[in-house]
């Protein structure tokens, strides 16, 4: 028997929603049972009951269907159930309680990734155990139990005024708004005073933003400050990852830098990094001036060596001596320049626009690269330049030889000005025959002859340069070589 469900009566239009045939079925006094999907591979599809009506259909030894269709209806639901493969519990947005099938609970998820997973607030009025804690967003709990030990616990609900912690490390992410926090009954941290923060611990990292006038660490001042504008701090090193807007910083007595105006900076130390942004006019290092720029689009680099880890911005860079190196970063000179005299540049540099050189232009591999002509989106095309021991040009095209068997090759007006030392190369397409340069370059011209008529020759002249500049400025086949990191970036 075939056993098929329509979603239309027969007769009607519509769609077959899921057949199966069962080869063999006892009937007996008209009556048999079937059990459809049975056969089948996962059974009836879930999409096949989302049809508006099913019809049933059935044919016996491949003859005409049984008429009418049977309508397939519905069961009445269970109140009650022992079992299910999925718990959902919806409010009005989204389920509330969710049961998976792998026994994973979530509150406020319809996905919990964890045994018991929690999106949102969670409030206790009591003590919580866990396996393992992690708090996301906000908990409002007295006591919170990580394996059955206690981890934090508050005297005063309402208002946390004491937090202790059973635990050997305690992390906050976000606020925590408390006058004293406990690590196993010892003082951690407390607050005296909304202003200063007093630290028992060996080490404090502060991640975010710590507004007080005055902060200490096991009973010692770290970072003091009566005037908004003057910050000492009392320790060996002190490292500030996000701004500091103050005219003078002290470390261990000693000034570190000082502004006494707000466009320049004096750096009191052997070495400064900085890792953001200097907006300044002057920056001078142990006396020295180390960068100026009075006009905001020129910075001057007074230094052996500046690195740049971000961007530099500005219409002309001066580097008198040493390296620039902007392998961790970009330097930017919209239509203007950069110099650098007596130094170099390390680093990948990229030119976007024209590179002007007023002088020579040294390399150990020259090409170009452009997107590939029948891949230009995902390939490039590369091409090595020519070299020569001479300032060398070339020229090349192609001539037709006239009646006579001969041609006259006419070259730009400036090329005997420009070039010397001609050398020439004659190629024959299509036949053969013995041509040859029957007069050398004058006046910008030169003749072949030694052909037949309608011959076409491939010509190529080169010429050395002997301009002005190439006189003044020949080039040096073979030079000592300096020491390595010297100016000559080798």
């Amino acid at each position: 028997m075939e056993f098929r469900l329509y979603d239309h009566p027969a007769g009607a239009p519509g769609a077959v929603l899921f057949s199966e045939t069962h080869p063999i079925v006892v009937v007996e006094q008209g009556l048999f049972s079937v059990a459809i999907g049975s056969l089948t591979p996962g059974g009836v599809p879930d999409a096949a009951f989302d049809a508006a009506e099913i019809h049933l259909g059935i044919t016996v030894n491949g003859g005409a269907e049984l008429a009418p269709r049977t309508v397939v209806g519905t069961t009445p639901f269970a109140l009650k159930s022992r079992s299910a493969e999925q718990l959902v519990v919806p409010n009005s947005f989204a389920p509330a309680v969710v049961v998976a099938p792998d026994g994973k609970v979530g509150v406020g998820t319809a996905a919990p990734n964890a045994e018991f997973s929690v999106v949102g607030d969670a409030t206790a009025t009591g003590t919580m155990s866990a396996g393992s804690g992690i708090i996301g967003g906000t908990f409002d709990a007295s006591a919170i139990n990580v394996k059955g030990r206690p981890v934090l616990f508050t005297t005063d609900a309402s208002s946390v005024l004491l937090v202790e912690a059973e635990a050997d490390r305690l992390k906050i992410r976000d606020t925590l708004d408390a006058t004293a926090i406990n690590l196993k009954g010892r003082p951690l941290a407390f607050s005296s005073d909304a202003t200063a923060v007093q630290m028992e611990i060996d080490q404090v990292t502060v991640r975010d933003t710590a507004d007080v006038t005055q902060l200490q660490i096991k009973g010692a001042t770290v970072i003091g400050t009566t005037d908004p504008t003057f910050i000492w701090i009392t320790a060996d090193s002190a490292t500030l990852r996000g701004s500091v807007d103050a005219t003078e910083i002290q470390v261990s007595g000693r000034t570190l830098a000082r502004s006494p105006d707000g466009t320049s900076i004096h750096i009191q130390i052997d070495e400064a990094q900085v890792r953001n942004t200097v907006d300044v006019t002057h920056i001078m290092l142990n006396g020295q001036t180390l960068a100026s720029g009075l006009d905001p689009s020129v910075i001057s680099v007074f230094a052996d060596d500046a690195t740049v880890r971000g961007t530099l911005s500005a219409s002309s860079v001066v580097m008198p001596q040493g390296s620039l190196d902007a392998s961790g970063g970009q330097i930017l000179v919209p239509g203007g320049f950069i110099v650098a005299q007596g130094g170099f540049i390390i680093g990948p540099t990229t030119v976007n626009g024209d590179l002007h050189v007023q002088g020579t232009l040294t390399a150990a591999n020259k090409l170009f690269v452009i997107a590939h002509p029948l891949d230009p989106e995902h390939k490039y095309l590369a091409h090595a330049a020519v070299e020569s021991d001479e300032m060398k040009n070339i020229y090349d095209g192609m001539a037709v030889l006239d009646e006579e068997g001969e041609a006259v090759v006419v070259l730009p007006d400036w090329f005997e000005a420009l070039n010397g030392e001609f050398r020439y190369h004659l190629t024959c397409v299509g036949a053969w025959a013995p041509v040859y340069v029957a007069r050398e370059i004058r006046d910008h011209r030169f003749v072949i002859a030694g052909g037949t008529p309608g011959l076409k020759v491939c010509w190529q002249v080169t010429g050395v340069r002997r301009d002005d500049y190439a006189r003044r400025h020949p080039l040096a086949v073979e030079s000592p070589r300096r020491p390595a990191g010297t100016t000559d970036g080798r």
